[in-house]
């Protein structure tokens, strides 16, 4: 039987088409961001993280800053030795990376720097990174408000947080460059390493009080980790954390307490109740608030593989005593947001709220009222709304406010 050629061609032709489609699906999978990653499944988790950013590195090189976080939220989701080391610290490196790849080697202007939403990822550690070198090499306030400016203009609709952000991120960059000049035999005095950048925080012209402030505390975030690293001569006082705050000057001290209480889950042994005990020993009762929270918010970066969370810190959060309970949730929700897997950090926190404290009428709206008003921080409207449309009626509230 003869087949009519205009048949045979559409079918020549249809079969071609699906060989295609066929082909790139295979190519898709084959190039995933996790099948690319897994060639680090080999790697000792001492070597799993290196091997992780040997990849990423060659595509920010290229100036593939999305496609380079799309790996980064691969290795999150695929290795515990990744997103238990430090979720933060590693969006860090990312910012790192990008300075030194992209902007030191290109144009040196951040116009030409395209930031994709991926950037918010880990507590926005990604813009830390960058700034602190950026401004490390350009210490100068009034190059601080024409930075922080500019990403809040370009940035804000999407990436709610950018301007504190900015503004923490160039107290790092502040101590940093004033550390180049520091004597050696000034090394492990607080006040010989924060006054100078304070001074600078305090000078930014047209900066909020709520920017200072994040600018002072990006000076002792800075200053707190050489303490636990031991290096330029500190040490942590891992016995009584709060003594070097509790020294200095008023406008330096809740800088001070914030930050180091970020370094609270070692020295409490990830026991929420002597966090409770650290924080109670300060008089100011908002600064006993901010200590125990961010606490709790930091023991979440070593609980949050594989939820351990809900057996070391959640228990505790439901039996302290009233203010502690709520202070803890609200920690725990920050901890859950910052710490979280890129771009999905919002689910962690609205499971706890929907299910783990069904029967804490009180926790629960304290947990959904801190998650709502955190998605601002890392989402643009459009997912804002899409995920506040999850949320029980009577809690809609948060949402518009």
């Amino acid at each position: 039987m003869l087949v009519n050629s205009n048949i045979l061609y559409g079918i020549i032709l249809l079969c071609g088409s699906a060989l295609v489609v066929f082909a790139s699906a295979l190519f898709v999978l084959s190039f995933s961001p996790q099948h690319i990653i897994s060639k680090c499944d080999s790697a000792s988790d001492a070597q799993q993280v290196d091997c992780v950013y040997r990849i990423v590195d060659g595509y920010i090189a290229k100036g593939d800053i999305s496609g380079g976080f799309k790996l980064f939220g691969a290795a999150y989701s695929r290795y515990h030795s990744f997103a238990g080391t430090g979720c933060h610290r590693h969006a860090h490196r990312m910012g790192d990376m990008v300075y030194y790849n992209l902007y030191l080697s290109g144009s040196k202007n951040i116009n030409d720097i395209y930031f994709p939403q991926d950037t918010t990822a880990c507590g926005y550690g990604f813009f830390h990174g960058f700034i602190e070198h950026l401004i490390q090499d350009n210490p100068n306030p009034l190059f601080v408000t024409e930075v922080c400016t500019h990403l809040t203009d370009t940035l804000s609709d999407r990436m709610g947080n950018i301007e504190i952000i900015c503004y923490h991120g160039s107290g790092h960059g502040f101590v940093l460059h004033h550390s180049e000049t520091v004597r050696e035999d000034e090394w492990g005095n607080v006040l010989a390493f924060a006054e100078e950048p304070i001074r600078a925080c305090e000078s930014l012209p047209g900066a909020s009080d709520v920017a200072i402030e994040e600018c002072r505390q990006g000076v002792f975030n800075i200053i707190v980790d050489w303490m636990s690293d031991e290096e330029y001569g500190f040490a942590y006082n891992w016995e009584d954390p709060l003594k070097t705050c509790r020294a200095l000057e008023a406008h330096m001290q809740y800088a001070c307490y914030y930050e180091m209480s970020q370094k609270l889950d070692t020295a409490s042994n990830l026991d929420p109740r002597k966090i409770m005990h650290i924080a109670s020993e300060v008089a100011d009762k908002e600064a006993e608030k901010v200590i125990f929270a961010t606490g709790i918010a930091g023991m979440v970066q070593q609980t949050i593989v594989e939820e351990r969370w809900k057996k070391s810190i959640l228990p505790s959060c439901v039996t302290l005593p009233s203010p502690f309970d709520e202070y803890c949730i609200e920690g725990l929700v920050h901890g859950l947001f910052e710490h979280g897997p890129p771009l999905r950090e919002y689910e962690f926190p609205l499971y706890l709220c929907s299910t783990d404290l069904q029967k804490f009428e009180v926790l629960q709206d304290v947990c959904y009222k801190a998650s709502v008003k955190r998605l601002e921080r890392f989402y643009d409207d459009a997912k804002v709304g899409t995920i506040c449309a999850t949320i029980p009626q009577q809690y809609m509230g948060f949402c518009k406010g």
